[in-house]
């Protein structure tokens, strides 16, 4: 275990965390902070499936019971005591008793309950409500029980068998019944009939209530305009595609834990410019209208970098995202079934050219299907690297060789002599391009050939992913600070149309890890069966994982913040004035 121990000292040492934590939380009177950003975020309550932009703003707005340090990766507490650890109530279930900090009130001074916290759970499960997003990982769910002698003090029950029960639980947002309920409509109905979707949905056709709720809470008022929440900040104005302006508020009970940075507020105003076109965008950095950005090209990054006059206007950082590119194998496939020629494939690929050619080398190779600051990503596995001779020997081992001599191998499959010709779908982004040209040209020196299929990436991925019908595509996978749960990517269980292995991966022996995964609460128990799960996963090599990519960022001389692999990146209403 001293893997991860040195593991998470490393990630501490190496993430870019510039806020002086120990710092008194000041703010120079009426200063402001803008932000350059690329696109509206159209919505700005985490409840209503936002895009992953809206998270560089509705972070200083709203805050879940508890959520993962931007450093650490372990779960800080936010509006909550402690982090509530998980009791066995049954051989089915568990719970988690939550005490909210007694100070934190809403931004209109109320204070923040159990009530608010069993009220946002009722209106996610309600499937009248746009929040389709979360209502998947909220079914674990059972029951929550409120102190009704202190309603900041409640039980919140689930499935034993949730391996996230502890984060789902703690990383949810509450939201102020009396603002979106005011009627207290939710607050009647027991939660065991939003559990039941059959039920529900049989009383939504009756119950005139119910459907007016959903009606009201879907107005786009309240993910546009009604945000009073519990962070620091507030939303002063939005004009829709041009900017927003949040301020700070007045008295804020968060000024109590400066040490926390969901609570810090840096600045009085921060703004977000919205500015499409990055051209323009840069051009507005380098004339001082904007503090921060990471809405720039690469190309820009490097030249405002090599710019004499400008470089040290600007401070600099390229912090790694929690994003995965790869390509998706289909393992079904007769001629990629066998382990011989997928690992043979990614042996083929020079991803470091890739990496140079695209990235300009703001990326890192991966050997798994994980963020490198993800916690439990395997240090000692190492990514794979071009090979020609490693490949010709593989393919060899597997049987093919090439009989006709026509420059391609082939091998009786099913009866049939088949060639190995590989079909390779990609969007015809110049990124997708390269991938294939490279990949291509490496498969070609070992004895195999790429079809590039050029295709919408969405259209791909539903007509062909989805439905099983493809060899390989050009996918990538986005990734949150908690322990990544494997069930519904890789167990065996999930491999038909419906579920989401869909790669076909299918290996008894990681099944029973991944059973065993789910059902460990102990983190360093549950990190040491990871760790053989993912020497499996290297092993099979189901996909070919190709790279993380690199955020870059420009500040402002003089001012310093949080920026961090987590999403969204950077906190917002942490940067300050040094």
């Amino acid at each position: 275990m001293g893997q991860y121990v040195l593991n998470s000292l490393l990630l501490m040492m190496s993430l870019i965390l510039v806020v002086s934590c120990d710092s008194e939380q000041t703010a120079s009177s009426s200063d402001t902070f803008t932000i350059g950003v690329n696109a509206d975020p159209e919505k700005l309550n985490p409840v209503f499936n936002p895009k992953v932009k809206a998270r560089e703003v509705y972070n200083a707005i709203f805050l879940p019971l508890a959520d993962f340090h931007p450093v650490t990766f372990e779960l800080e507490p936010i509006l909550v005591e402690d982090i509530a650890e998980p009791i066995l109530i049954s051989q089915d279930t568990i719970a988690f008793d939550i005490s909210i900090r007694e100070e934190a009130v809403w931004a209109d001074g109320k204070p923040i309950t159990g009530y608010d916290y069993l009220f946002a759970i009722k209106a996610v499960k309600h499937t009248g409500t746009q929040a389709s997003a979360w209502r998947p990982y909220l079914s674990i769910i059972y029951d929550i029980v409120i102190n009704q002698d202190n309603p900041k003090q409640f039980r919140v029950i689930c499935d034993r068998t949730a391996m996230l029960a502890q984060e789902t639980v703690l990383t949810f947002y509450p939201l102020p019944e009396y603002n979106y309920d005011p009627s207290l409509v939710l607050r009647s109905y027991d939660l065991s009939l939003f559990n039941n979707e059959t039920e529900f949905a049989k009383l939504m056709q009756t119950d005139n209530k119910l459907s007016e709720f959903a009606s009201e809470f879907n107005n786009p008022q309240n993910y546009r305009t009604n945000l009073s929440h519990a962070g620091p900040y507030k939303l002063e104005q939005w004009e829709s595609d041009q900017y927003l302006i949040l301020s700070k508020i007045e008295d804020y009970w968060g000024a109590a834990y400066p040490n926390n940075p969901y609570l810090f507020a840096g600045h009085d105003t921060i703004v977000f410019k919205i500015i499409k076109d990055d051209v323009a965008l840069f051009t507005l950095l380098k004339d001082g209208g904007v503090d921060m950005t990471k809405s720039i090209s690469v190309d820009q990054f490097n030249a405002l970098k090599a710019d004499p006059n400008l470089a040290k206007q600007f401070s600099y950082s390229t912090p790694e995202t929690m994003r995965v590119a790869y390509l998706a194998m289909n393992n079904r496939d007769e001629k990629l079934a066998s382990k011989s020629v997928r690992k043979a494939l990614a042996h083929c690929l020079d991803i470091n050219a890739l990496i140079d050619a695209e990235q300009n080398g703001y990326a890192q190779p991966v050997s798994v299907l994980l963020p490198t600051r993800k916690r439990g990503y395997p240090e000692h596995l190492k990514p794979r690297t071009k090979d020609i001779t490693l490949a010709k020997s593989l393919l060899a081992s597997d049987g093919w060789a090439d009989t006709d001599q026509d420059g391609t191998v082939d091998k009786t499959l099913e009866g049939k002599s088949e060639e190995l010709i590989i079909d390779l779908f990609i969007s015809g982004s110049q990124l997708s391009k390269t991938i294939a040209l490279l990949l291509k040209a490496g498969a070609n020196e070992a004895g195999m050939d790429i079809n590039i299929i050029q295709k919408d990436t969405r259209a791909y991925i539903k007509e062909n992913v989805y439905t099983h019908d493809y060899e390989m595509a050009a996918l990538s996978a986005s990734f949150d600070a908690a322990d990544e749960d494997p069930y519904s990517r890789w167990h065996s269980d999930n491999t038909s149309v419906s579920g989401r292995n869909r790669v076909g991966f299918d290996n008894a022996e990681a099944d029973a890890l991944i059973t065993k995964i789910r059902n460990t609460y102990d983190f360093e128990q549950r990190a040491e069966l990871y760790e053989e799960f993912l020497e499996i996963f290297y092993e099979e090599c189901p996909v070919i994982p190709l790279f993380v990519p690199q955020d870059v960022y420009v500040i402002k001389g003089g001012y310093d913040g949080v920026v961090t692999p987590k999403r969204p990146g950077y906190f917002a209403n942490t940067f300050r004035k040094l």
